[in-house]
Formats: structure tokens, C-alpha cells, sequence
């Protein structure tokens, strides 16, 4: 139901009107009375109006007047003119200040009700669309995270280039405090203790961090941050105005700003979270067209880091200083040496012994020869870059390797480049240690497999009276049933019904043999229903039948 109010300074007319309109079916509308648009517009503070339908020319205020009143307090609020005047001048106004309708007192009841149906029609649309913007803004407000996570995404791998204009419609409507006009600096965050923490803690330690970061950088710069891998975070900051901040738009001030921040960070994020974290700093300011070239500079950077790989603040180059053509052709030697450590490292990660061998070997042949041309920096460079690939995996391993293999575990040894007598003799050691490594690991993940089985194994003999399919079974040691059915095949080298078939005769075979209890019950406590299949079945394995088995076993 919609609300109506008329207004005439004539009371037969508004008499006469509120009879009609409550008097029409299928108009549902709720009627108000006013005498002057004084009267009306204390009326609509009171009790605001979907439609009102006014005279134009009354004493005091005009209709023209009301009209206005009214847009600037109740804009939604549909006014329609009714006046004895067809003056042109009067309709121009009316309709230039939005009136919805306008009719001559002279045309009639029919006339006036066909304006209030098309106004009710149009407060409908209105309604609807405003209800159809306002989910949409509710649904953009939900997926708002998601929306900025897949923008900043697709930049950092070259699907969305930033252009004006619409990059600037689509940077408000993701509300990014970021200028896309302005330069920004990249940083590529690393989170060294990965193999630590399980996915839970992943990303409250990563929002966590994400905070720290804000509020450090926030007096001078703005930022935007994604994980673009598991572990691995892509920071991107502005100076807070290129004009008029607190560096006055000096590059070069502006990066020691951040820099400074940046080990900051490092050093509460250890401080305040206990989490180690290392950083990979762009030298210069780019524009949002050379993000995607910069991340994969920066991620090689971070694969790269010289030292122990831990907690470790790497720095592109100086900013605006550029490269000489010697030194770009360096750098593209070292990014193909580094994108097969970055490959080695995915291989790692998969458990996947023999790629990594085959890239390890590629990498140390061509490298560490003594007749190779790299220098010693370079050399240098690739040992870390393959040392600070076994760290995360030693630390899980460490145990395993001191007992295993202790005349390998020197971490002094595998963190000094220098304690080596030759690049042949570094190359070894480097092999020794993924060995080690993926020896641990295969044997870590034989342990976890047997600690399975075994716990498959127990359930059964305490449950062979009850339900053992292959989904209870499964879901009591948390597996998926075609998982463990496969690994219950491959450690004990017999199927998992095979295994259970088993337990219930050495079970039955026992209760003959040690008890006097009946057949019947013997049969119950294996996890036969029926005595006669129990019969069948232990005959079938044995040749023989229960009763005939415990008098052979018990003479």
C-alpha cells in the first residue's frame, strides 16, 4: 500500500478526490488531506508521502514551491500537478523540477486515476531497482575480498593490464586506496617457516602479518597485499601522494621510508608473531604495465637469497640507477639458473626425487666444473640458491638425518660456501644432502604409512564383530576409503577384505582352541550373523569344521 497526499486549498476538491481514490479497486492506497502546502509539508515531516497530488496556484506557498520543498527533503516522494491551467509555462517548470504527472482539473476522474496508476507503477520500478542495487552492493560487499584478491592476481600475471580510464572506475569499485596513476613498489614476502604451520594457522599468521605491515607503512604509504602461492605474499605500496607527502614525492626517500619499515616488520613479525619471514624488495617504482615483469624479477630474487635462505632482505638494485648492458646480461645467466632452482624446489615440494636429481645434476655439472666460465660470485649465488631449498626440509628431518646419516649433518659446513676445498668437492656435498633428505623424508612417510596400517590392523581385531566395511574403517583413521584400500595393498602386499578375512578365522581358530564357548557364539564374535555361513566359510579355509577343528586342537 502506498501513501497519497492531496493538496488543495478548495476542500470539495480534496473531499471529493479522497472519495475517489478510496473508492477504486485495486489502487490500495493509504489517504492524507492537507489545505496548503504549509499544512502539507508539516504532514510529510510527520508521516512522509509515496505521492502527492497538489494544485499548483494556492495562497502562501505554491504547488511549484511545495514541489521543490519536497525534492530537496523526500526525493522519492512522486508529486503530481493538478490545476484548473493549461499554461504552458507552468508545465515547463513543473516538469523541469520532476514532476511525475500533470493534468487539467477539466479532464476528469479518469484522467487523475490513470496518473496515479502509471506513478505507482514507476514508485515499483523504482523500488525494485533500488532493491535489486542495494543486493548488489550486499553481494559486492561479500565478495568485495575475493574480487580485489583476483584483480591484484590477474596484474601480477599480466591478465589485467592497468589502463586510464577504466582502470580508474575499476580501482574505486574494488576501493583500493591505491592510485592507479601513481608508480608503486613491489614486494614479494616470503613466510619461512612454512612447514610448520597447517592451514588454519597459515591464514590467521598471514593476516596477522598483512596488519603488521599496514600500520607500519601507513603514515607515508598506502597498500594492497595477496598471496599469490602458499606461504608467499605479493605487498604492493605507494607513497601516499607523489606531491605534498611526508617525502614530498622523492623516490628515493620515499624507498629508505619503506625499507626501514620493511625490517620493521621482519623484526616484530618474529617479536610479536614468532614467525620468521623473509623479503624481496624491488629497486625502483614501476608502473601498474610492468608489475608482471617485476614479479617474476623478485620471485627469482627470493628464490636466490644468499645466506641460510632464513629471514633474509633482499634488495633488487638501487633505485632509479638501471643496469648496463653487461650487467643485463648477467642477470639473464643467473634467471636461468634460478628458474631451475625455483623448478627444484617445486620437486621438493612434491616429493618428486627424480626430477630434482635430474635438475640438480643439470645445475651442478654445467656450474660447478672447474673449467666453468661463471665466476666465483655466480657460483657462490647457485650454492645458496640450492642450500636454502634444504633448510625447511631439514628442520622436519633433523632427527632422522643424525641418526641415519650423521657424518653428513654439518649445518656449519652446508651454510659456509668457503669450508669446501673446490667447486667439484661442493657439488658432492650439495648431492649427499639431497640424498639425505629425500632418503628422511621416504622414510618419514613409510613411518606415517605403517602408523596407518597399524591402526587399521588394531581396529579390526578389536571390531570383528562389528561393521567393517570399507567406509567405517576408513573414516575411524580419517582416510579416504579408495586411498587406504590402495595403501593397505601396496605396505602389506594383500586387499584389505583379504586382511579382514583373515583376522576373523585366526579370531575363530583361538575361541576353538582356548574357550568352551558355542559355536554359534563363536560365530557372533567374528562377525557371522548366521551360524551355517560361518560353517561354510571356516570349511572352506580350513577343510574343516568348526567342531572337528577343536577336537583335533584340544585332544
Amino acid at each position: 500500500m502506498y501513501r497519497l497526499l492531496i493538496v488543495d486549498d478548495e476542500p470539495f476538491i480534496v473531499k471529493g478526490l479522497t472519495y475517489l481514490c478510496e473508492h477504486t479497486s485495486r489502487l490500495d492506497l493509504e489517504v492524507e488531506q492537507a489545505y496548503s502546502a504549509v499544512s502539507a509539508l508539516d504532514k510529510l515531516e510527520r508521516m512522509p508521502a509515496d505521492i502527492v497530488l497538489t494544485d499548483i496556484r494556492m495562497p502562501g506557498l505554491s504547488g511549484l514551491e511545495l514541489q521543490k520543498a519536497i525534492r530537496q527533503r523526500w526525493p522519492r516522494t512522486k508529486v503530481i500537478f493538478l490545476t484548473g491551467y493549461d499554461d504552458f509555462a507552468y508545465i515547463q517548470e513543473a516538469t523541469r523540477d520532476g514532476s511525475a504527472d500533470y493534468i487539467l482539473k477539466t479532464e476528469g476522474n479518469a484522467a487523475v486515476l490513470a496518473a496515479l496508476r502509471r506513478t505507482i507503477v514507476l514508485l515499483e520500478e523504482e523500488f525494485n531497482a533500488s532493491r535489486l542495487l542495494a543486493q548488489a552492493e550486499e553481494r559486492m560487499a561479500r565478495t568485495l575480498p575475493l574480487l580485489q584478491r583476483q584483480f591484484l592476481l590477474d596484474l601480477l600475471y599480466g591478465q589485467d593490464i592497468v589502463e586510464a580510464p577504466r582502470s580508474r572506475s575499476h580501482f574505486a569499485e574494488l576501493k583500493f586506496e591505491l592510485d592507479e596513476t601513481a608508480p608503486c613498489l613491489l614486494v614479494l614476502c616470503r613466510i619461512d617457516e612454512s612447514a610448520a604451520l597447517d592451514r588454519g594457522m597459515k591464514a590467521r599468521f598471514g593476516y596477522a602479518l598483512e596488519q603488521l605491515a599496514h600500520e607500519l607503512i601507513a603514515s607515508f604509504a598506502h597498500m594492497a597485499a595477496i598471496e599469490y602461492e602458499p606461504f608467499r605474499n605479493a605487498w604492493f605500496i605507494q607513497d601516499t601522494a607523489w606531491g605534498g607527502s611526508v617525502t614530498g614525492g622523492n623516490p628515493m626517500q620515499s624507498f629508505n621510508l619503506i625499507k626501514h619499515a620493511l625490517e620493521q616488520v621482519q623484526n616484530r613479525s618474529r617479536g610479536l608473531l614468532g614467525l620468521r619471514i623473509s623479503l624481496a624488495v624491488a629497486g625502483d617504482w614501476v608502473c601498474w604495465r610492468e608489475i608482471p615483469g617485476k614479479f617474476e624479477d623478485l620471485k627469482l630474487l627470493l628464490g636466490s637469497g644468499l645466506g641460510c635462505g632464513e629471514e633474509t632482505l633482499l634488495v633488487e638494485h638501487e633505485p632509479r640507477t638501471g643496469k648496463g648492458l653487461a650487467e643485463r646480461s648477467k642477470d639473464a645467466a643467473v634467471r636461468t639458473v634460478t628458474k631451475k632452482a625455483e623448478l627444484m624446489r617445486a620437486s621438493l615440494e612434491q616429493r618428486d626425487r627424480r626430477a630434482f636429481e635430474e635438475l640438480l645434476e643439470d645445475l651442478t655439472s654445467s656450474i660447478f666444473e672447474e673449467n666453468s666460465p661463471a665466476g666465483t660470485l655466480d657460483k657462490i649465488t647457485v650454492y645458496y640458491q640450492i642450500v636454502s631449498l634444504y633448510f625447511p626440509y631439514i628442520r622436519q628431518v633433523e632427527n632422522a638425518l643424525d641418526s641415519a646419516r650423521g657424518r653428513f649433518i654439518d649445518l656449519g659446513r652446508l651454510t659456509r660456501y668457503d669450508s669446501h676445498s673446490s667447486w667439484k668437492d661442493a657439488a658432492a656435498y650439495i648431492r649427499q644432502m639431497a640424498d639425505c633428505i629425500f632418503e628422511s623424508l621416504e622414510n618419514g612417510r613409510n613411518e606415517q604409512q605403517h602408523e596407518v596400517i597399524d591402526k587399521v590392523n588394531l581396529y579390526i581385531e578389536q571390531n570383528l564383530s562389528g561393521d567393517l566395511s570399507l567406509t567405517q574403517i576408513s573414516d575411524k583413521v580419517g582416510h579416504n576409503p579408495s586411498y587406504l584400500s590402495r595403501l593397505y595393498k601396496q605396505v602389506t602386499g594383500q586387499g584389505l577384505s583379504e586382511a579382514i578375512t583373515a583376522a576373523r578365522l585366526a579370531k575363530a581358530k583361538q575361541l576353538l582352541e582356548e574357550t568352551t564357548d558355542k559355536i554359534h557364539e563363536i560365530a557372533a564374535a567374528v562377525g557371522f550373523i548366521s551360524p551355517p555361513y560361518f560353517y561354510r566359510f571356516f570349511k572352506t579355509a580350513t577343510h574343516l569344521t568348526p567342531q572337528e577343528y577343536r577336537e583335533i586342537t584340544n585332544k
